[in-house]
Protein backbone atom coordinates (compact mmCIF):
# COMPACT_ATOMS: atom_id res chain seq x y z
CA UNK A 1 0.00 0.00 0.00
CA UNK A 2 2.64 2.75 0.52
CA UNK A 3 4.27 2.06 -2.55
CA UNK A 4 0.99 3.15 -4.20
CA UNK A 5 1.07 6.19 -2.26
CA UNK A 6 4.35 7.16 -3.27
CA UNK A 7 3.87 6.57 -6.99
CA UNK A 8 0.80 8.45 -6.91
CA UNK A 9 3.37 11.57 -5.31
CA UNK A 10 6.26 11.12 -8.05
CA UNK A 11 3.80 11.05 -10.76
CA UNK A 12 2.48 14.54 -9.38
CA UNK A 13 5.80 15.71 -9.15
CA UNK A 14 6.36 14.59 -12.44
CA UNK A 15 4.05 16.38 -14.27
CA UNK A 16 4.07 19.80 -12.16
CA UNK A 17 7.72 19.46 -13.75
CA UNK A 18 6.23 19.27 -17.25
CA UNK A 19 3.75 21.95 -16.17
CA UNK A 20 6.74 24.12 -15.28
CA UNK A 21 8.81 23.53 -18.43
CA UNK A 22 5.79 24.26 -20.54
CA UNK A 23 4.35 27.28 -19.38
CA UNK A 24 7.38 29.20 -16.95
CA UNK A 25 5.55 32.59 -16.91
CA UNK A 26 2.02 30.65 -14.94
CA UNK A 27 4.34 28.92 -12.78
CA UNK A 28 6.07 32.02 -11.56
CA UNK A 29 2.75 33.85 -11.16
CA UNK A 30 1.64 34.18 -7.49
CA UNK A 31 -1.26 32.60 -6.33
CA UNK A 32 -4.50 34.92 -6.80
CA UNK A 33 -5.99 36.01 -3.63
CA UNK A 34 -8.50 34.35 -1.85
CA UNK A 35 -12.14 35.92 -2.32
CA UNK A 36 -13.54 38.32 0.53
CA UNK A 37 -16.73 37.47 2.40
CA UNK A 38 -17.94 40.80 0.86
CA UNK A 39 -17.56 38.79 -3.07
CA UNK A 40 -18.28 35.61 -1.84
CA UNK A 41 -21.89 36.96 -0.16
CA UNK A 42 -22.09 38.84 -3.80
CA UNK A 43 -21.66 35.95 -5.83
CA UNK A 44 -23.76 33.77 -3.86
CA UNK A 45 -26.45 36.17 -4.23
CA UNK A 46 -26.07 36.95 -8.06
CA UNK A 47 -26.53 32.83 -8.26
CA UNK A 48 -29.65 32.91 -6.04
CA UNK A 49 -30.85 35.78 -7.95
CA UNK A 50 -30.13 33.96 -11.33
CA UNK A 51 -31.84 30.67 -9.76
CA UNK A 52 -34.50 32.66 -8.46
CA UNK A 53 -35.20 33.88 -12.32
CA UNK A 54 -34.72 30.81 -14.10
CA UNK A 55 -37.11 28.95 -12.26
CA UNK A 56 -40.02 31.24 -12.59
CA UNK A 57 -39.12 31.91 -16.62
CA UNK A 58 -39.76 27.56 -16.47
CA UNK A 59 -43.24 28.47 -14.40
CA UNK A 60 -44.23 30.66 -17.08
CA UNK A 61 -43.78 28.89 -19.79
CA UNK A 62 -44.92 25.56 -18.59
CA UNK A 63 -48.16 27.91 -17.98
CA UNK A 64 -48.21 29.15 -21.23
CA UNK A 65 -47.38 25.18 -22.74
CA UNK A 66 -50.82 24.34 -20.74
CA UNK A 67 -52.71 26.86 -22.03
CA UNK A 68 -52.07 25.99 -25.57
CA UNK A 69 -52.37 22.26 -24.74
CA UNK A 70 -55.91 23.07 -23.11
CA UNK A 71 -57.10 24.65 -26.50
CA UNK A 72 -55.75 21.95 -28.90
CA UNK A 73 -57.56 19.60 -26.77
CA UNK A 74 -60.72 21.70 -26.96
CA UNK A 75 -60.29 22.21 -30.64
CA UNK A 76 -59.82 18.46 -31.26
CA UNK A 77 -62.79 17.68 -29.11
CA UNK A 78 -64.85 20.15 -30.92
CA UNK A 79 -64.37 18.92 -34.11
CA UNK A 80 -65.00 15.28 -32.82
CA UNK A 81 -68.79 15.93 -31.82
CA UNK A 82 -71.27 16.26 -34.60
CA UNK A 83 -74.46 16.98 -32.47
CA UNK A 84 -73.42 21.08 -32.14
CA UNK A 85 -72.79 23.57 -34.41
CA UNK A 86 -73.27 23.26 -38.04
CA UNK A 87 -74.44 19.35 -39.69
CA UNK A 88 -72.13 19.36 -42.75
CA UNK A 89 -73.72 15.60 -43.06
CA UNK A 90 -77.29 16.78 -42.49
CA UNK A 91 -79.36 14.88 -45.31
CA UNK A 92 -76.76 12.84 -46.59
CA UNK A 93 -75.88 10.00 -43.56
CA UNK A 94 -78.44 8.59 -41.40
CA UNK A 95 -77.50 5.92 -38.69
CA UNK A 96 -79.67 3.13 -37.19
CA UNK A 97 -79.43 0.13 -35.26
CA UNK A 98 -79.72 -2.98 -37.03
CA UNK A 99 -79.03 -6.99 -35.69
CA UNK A 100 -76.73 -8.30 -37.11
CA UNK A 101 -75.46 -11.80 -36.26
CA UNK A 102 -77.35 -11.60 -33.08
CA UNK A 103 -75.66 -8.26 -32.08
CA UNK A 104 -76.95 -4.87 -32.42
CA UNK A 105 -74.67 -2.79 -34.75
CA UNK A 106 -74.82 0.98 -35.61
CA UNK A 107 -75.14 1.27 -39.63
Amino acid sequence: PRMAVYHNLYARIKMVAKMKERMPVLARAPRPDEPTMQEVELRRRQQDEEDRYLKCLIKVQSVARCILAKRVYRNKVAQATVQKGPQPLRGKLRLRMEKMGGKKELV
